[in-house]
């Protein structure tokens, strides 16, 4: 028993002198749970839940080309004319830049955790580690994650793809020939779009000071989100533009790195006859060495500035203050035209410093308007070009230039602005913050709904309505812009309604309703309603808009919803409408 006790501090000793696994072990853990320093309860939904939402769209498209592949090699099989490597190039293509636009994604929500931040300053510069230590575990911790998210979001497509394409081929050289092209390929893309975001974040960290960097991270990773989402719609027309051959057209797309990494898989196939895919080949090989070194010094200068000037810098906004929000005459007149009583005035305040503040609620917001930019710049491509030349006609009558794409443009914006703010609601900023409203309120009498539904109108409707107006009466003439805006807006009250319908909380103030039973439901039923939206609607708009008498049976559907969802709401049992801050297990809305 002495020997024992005489061996616990030696042994305590020995592992104080080598701190590398409980540093490693400290990154790791503030990388994948949150390493916010603002004091929000950040969006964890914990490793496994992580590593199921990356795998899940691989998996999807890999179990959908089932079909495709089997009746393309049954249709072909009789003549022999079924080459593998030749016919995948679409949907390899597709693969890459899911791989690069996922992964980069999610690079970009842990931004903030990539850096030891402030918290980390404070617990660690009093302990006896050096500067070199904590470099190398948090180095480690990161390329860790860069493995991670590289194996995890192609892992389903490295084993199903193959099998869907030479599966029934019958040859396993040519099955071990194919998988193994493609799971370097799609692995190279991934980790060279972790690498290119890591060495952004390097880069300003290094260039500039802590809390500029800071500051003027949200409008970068905005940047890079809306470029990432563009490179993932390019699947729709890139590879179309390549199989054409012509000169002038792959010049240009050779600035693309997607198309890189598919010269690169071309090459890993023993597809070397194409002079062309051959200098991508090459172009991949370069960025692949390139991008690993640049970011790697890249974060030795960030982590030395940022780690050492983080006691000289303050607690400052992540974006540039551009003005009070919560004094001066406009403030308060904005305030006052939005809001009715002044209980919605103060909760206004409140939600909008929480979004003007909050990093986390920042990334939410962006990536939904960056969903929706990327979506429209792809209706935008569908347009004909006689339809952009589109003269200026007041009294328009003739509606053969009337594109359901274009009409869908404000309606996809509306419905991602206003789903994104919603979802920001659900996630709480500091609920040990929130005993001031528990102690304050009324639970029976919040105006937490008519609060939020005055917000998400103004988010919404007060740049979407003009813009509409105005770019609707230049393209198709007084009538068409006035139909279009009323669309536009009966179909954004119907989104807010349904969406606050059962909102019996004050945004970031409650815990997290439980994603992980309901988010399959969640995700089908806005999915749902994009698809109405996007589709269904603007096509029925067009065919209302060449008889002008039946207008009015165009809001006929939107009059009976409101009319339910009024009805639901009134009939609705009083403790179904208290005030509520512990998110109950049954409710999903």
């Amino acid at each position: 028993m002495s020997d024992r006790l005489d061996s616990r501090p030696a042994a305590a000793i020995a592992s104080s002198k080598k701190p590398f696994r409980r540093l490693l072990r400290l990154f790791v853990s503030r990388i994948f749970h949150g390493g916010s320093e603002l004091g929000t309860d950040d969006l964890d939904l914990g490793i496994g839940i992580t590593v199921i939402l990356l795998a899940l769209p691989g998996l999807f498209v890999s179990l959908l080309l089932f079909e495709k592949y089997g009746s393309l090699i049954r249709f072909l099989r009789g003549d022999g004319a079924f080459d593998p490597f030749e016919a995948t190039i679409p949907d390899e293509y597709f693969f890459i830049v899911l791989s690069m636009a996922i992964t980069g994604i999610a690079t970009l929500w842990k931004w903030s955790a990539i850096f030891p931040d402030r918290r980390d300053f404070a617990n660690l510069v009093h302990l006896p580690i050096s500067l070199r230590d904590m470099f190398v575990a948090n180095f480690t911790a990161v390329a860790a994650l860069a493995s991670l998210y590289a194996i995890v979001v192609n892992a389903a497509s490295i084993v199903l793809f193959p099998i869907v394409v030479v599966g029934s081929q019958g040859s396993l050289a040519v099955f071990m020939h194919f998988l193994v092209g493609h799971a370097l390929t799609v692995i190279a893309a991934g980790f060279f779009a972790f690498c290119l975001v890591f060495a952004l974040t390097g880069i300003l960290l290094a260039l500039f000071p802590y809390g500029i960097s800071r500051r003027i991270s949200t409008l970068v990773r905005f940047v890079v989100i809306v470029l990432l989402l563009a490179l993932a719609a390019s699947s729709l027309s890139v590879p179309s533009f390549l199989c054409n051959g012509v000169a002038t057209t792959q010049r240009v797309l050779s600035s693309l790195p997607s198309v890189w990494f598919l010269g690169l898989s071309q090459r890993l196939w023993g597809r070397t006859t194409d002079p062309f895919f051959s200098h991508m080949a090459f172009r991949a090989a370069a960025a692949l060495v390139a991008t690993p070194v640049i970011a790697t010094f890249a974060y030795l200068a960030g982590f030395r500035r940022s780690f050492q000037k983080i006691p000289e810098s303050a607690d400052l906004p992540l974006i540039p203050k551009l003005g009070d929000l919560r004094s001066g005459t406009l403030s308060r007149i904005v305030y006052r035209a939005v809001f009715k009583t002044p209980a919605q005035q103060a909760f206004g305040r409140f939600i909008l410093q929480t979004l003007w503040r909050s990093e986390v609620h920042q990334q939410v917001l962006l990536f939904s308007l960056a969903i929706g930019l990327v979506a429209s710049a792809g209706m935008l491509a569908n347009i004909p070009i006689h339809f952009q030349n589109a003269p200026h006609r007041f009294y328009q009558t003739n509606v053969s230039p009337l594109s359901a794409d274009a009409l869908s443009i404000p309606l996809i914006l509306a419905f991602c602005v206003v789903v994104g703010t919603r979802f920001c609601f659900e996630i709480p900023l500091n609920l040990q913050a929130n005993w001031i409203f528990r102690f304050c309120l009324d639970p029976a009498i919040v105006e937490t709904r008519s609060t939020a539904r005055r917000l998400l109108l103004a988010f919404s409707l007060s740049w979407l309505v003009p813009l509409t107006f105005f770019s609707s009466l230049y393209l198709w003439g007084l009538f068409i812009a006035i139909l279009h805006t009323f669309v536009l807006i009966a179909c954004s009250i119907l989104i807010i309604e349904s969406s606050i319908l059962r909102l019996r909380k004050i945004p970031f103030t409650c815990t997290y309703p439980p994603f992980q039973s309901h988010s399959p439901l969640i995700v089908l039923a806005y999915l749902f309603a994009a698809i109405i939206l996007t589709t269904y609607i603007p096509e029925y708009e067009t065919r209302v808009a060449a008889t002008p008498a039946a207008t009015p049976l165009l809001f006929v559907p939107f009059a009976l919803i409101l009319l339910g969802l009024h009805h639901y709401s009134k009939n609705m049992l009083s403790m179904d409408k208290e005030l509520v801050f512990e998110e109950p297990q049954n409710n999903w809305t």
